[in-house]
């Protein structure tokens, strides 16, 4: 499965980066997993965190921003994003690099995500950055693929 190319996710250095729209199908890295961070970016890009919450399994188990549940995660995430004002869009891109895991059952890597706000057509020059954070993610009994952990790795 081959997403919409975008010239923003270009591959580079052996990383590739996500966005709302996708990417090229990047060698070694499972399409579904591809499109589940996507579809999460564009979740947060939209403020769709019932959409958020269907991407997050429900035996997530993550310590991103010490908290260990999925409703902890999204409510930290949805926190960020509403401290911008409701008019200012937002694009997210996911960069992933440090594929530790990819097999059917399971994927593991490194990923760090990069918010840049939009106001009047033009992108602000500051951006916000998480620092390195481990991405798991596993089909779900639907054989949907979901997220099952976002950790922080220590500096």
């Amino acid at each position: 499965m081959t997403m919409p190319h975008d010239p923003e996710n270009a591959q580079m250095g052996g990383k590739v980066t996500i966005t709302s729209t996708g990417a090229d199908q990047p060698a070694g890295i499972r399409p579904e997993v591809v499109v589940l961070l996507a579809r999460f970016a564009r979740a947060y890009e939209e403020r769709s965190f019932t959409e958020m919450h269907d991407l997050m399994s429900e035996s997530y188990a993550g310590n991103f921003a010490g908290r260990k549940t999925a409703e902890g995660f999204i409510a930290v995430i949805h926190n960020y994003r509403r401290q911008m004002p409701f008019f200012m869009r937002v694009r997210m891109s996911i960069t992933l690099g440090g594929v530790r895991l990819d097999g059917a059952q399971r994927f593991e890597g490194v990923i760090e995500m990069t918010t840049r706000a939009k106001l009047f057509g033009c992108f602000l020059e500051k951006a916000f950055k998480t620092p390195r954070l481990l991405f798991r993610a596993a089909p779900a009994k639907s054989g949907k693929w979901q997220i099952t952990a976002v950790d922080e790795i220590p500096a």
